[in-house]
């Protein structure tokens, strides 16, 4: 089917788990929300409408690759972000074809995930930069809540993220965990990181809101 889809005359066919006659026998439900939120990242940076983004199934033009190949540095799994994010900003042409990933049959897979999603991070962020946008001046909305509710790759790795950004303008959201924790428990949490430039909360019912908008007045304004 990739080479199908190239003689379509795209430049580059990529395989996809998540399009319709797609699926994946061997994706954890980990490694699924860290893909799901770098494509999120990805398709609203570089206004793609990629499906699926850490899956290396792809076939390529030779002119593809000679365009791509001086551009490249990475040297893990990253490489296949890297690929697709440049891809786009070369303005290659790419089409997705639903793909099947059967489960390992043998051996382990040399994927550590936490360490290889924050290097993922670090490569959409890093390549992000390369168009001279200044992150320490751009809003930026994620996911912080004690619980580690959506903080990918991990709690610690978003909060190291944060510490280390000189001035940024971080929007906190899902601060509740989805309702797993009390609004003063959310709001301490919140009060205790650096960088936190506002919160946006979801509420329900008018004595939460109440509750919450009262604790964040007292706390963070």
């Amino acid at each position: 089917m990739l080479i199908k889809a190239l003689d379509s005359g795209v430049d580059l066919a990529k395989g996809s788990r998540f399009l319709s006659y797609g699926y994946s026998e061997d994706l954890s439900l980990t490694r699924k929300i860290g893909n799901r939120f770098f494509l999120l990242l990805v398709n609203l940076f570089w206004s793609a409408n990629y499906t699926d983004l850490c899956y290396g199934f792809a076939a390529f033009r030779k002119n593809a690759i000679e365009k791509l190949c001086p551009h490249l540095r990475s040297t893990n799994f990253e490489i296949e972000t890297e690929v697709f994010v440049k891809a786009k900003k070369l303005g290659l042409k790419v089409i997705e074809v639903p793909s099947v990933e059967f489960r390992r049959q043998h051996g382990k897979s040399n994927l550590s995930v936490f360490p290889d999603g924050f290097r993922i991070l670090r490569t959409i962020f890093r390549e992000f930069n390369e168009w001279g946008i200044d992150l320490d001046h751009t809003v930026i909305a994620t996911p912080f809540n004690k619980a580690g509710f959506q903080m990918n790759p991990s709690r610690e790795e978003c909060e190291n993220i944060l510490s280390s950004l000189s001035s940024p303008v971080v929007i906190a959201i899902s601060v509740l965990a989805a309702g797993y924790l009390k609004p003063v428990e959310a709001v301490n949490y919140i009060e205790s990181l650096p960088n936190i430039k506002g919160v946006a909360v979801g509420v329900s019912k008018e004595y939460h809101a109440r509750e919450t908008f009262k604790l964040l007045k007292e706390n963070l304004v």
